[in-house]
């Protein structure tokens, strides 16, 4: 009887406690993410597309719904000739934020 109310504590602290990390990990990604996008604006703003595009690529994967540095995706493909990569990158912004205007001007381009 006392293993199972030992077990039931534990678990009980364990389903208290992994909320806290998960979020905790979540902001750290979303942290990284904006720090790549940061690297990678700078590295496109020297003109080195091909840094930047690598830079962009590593803060999507880190925050899939940062819908900027999808844009900025966007513009370094069209840059880079990739038209149909540069479409998908703004549809996704769009698909992520409807209200992300960058993204409307830069289709119309």
């Amino acid at each position: 009887m006392l293993k199972l109310k030992s077990m039931r504590i534990f678990f009980t602290i364990l389903f208290l406690i992994i909320p806290f990390f998960s979020s905790s990990a979540a902001n750290i990604m979303k942290g990284e993410a904006r720090a790549y996008r940061e690297e990678g604006y700078r590295l496109q703003s020297m003109g080195d597309l091909q840094k930047a595009l690598a830079y962009y690529q590593k803060s999507a994967y880190m925050d899939p719904l940062y819908s900027e540095v999808q844009n900025d995706l966007g513009v370094v493909y069209k840059a880079l000739g990739d038209e149909d990569s540069a479409l998908m990158a703004y549809k996704k912004v769009l698909e992520l934020d409807p209200s992300y205007l960058p993204a409307y001007t830069n289709l119309a381009f």
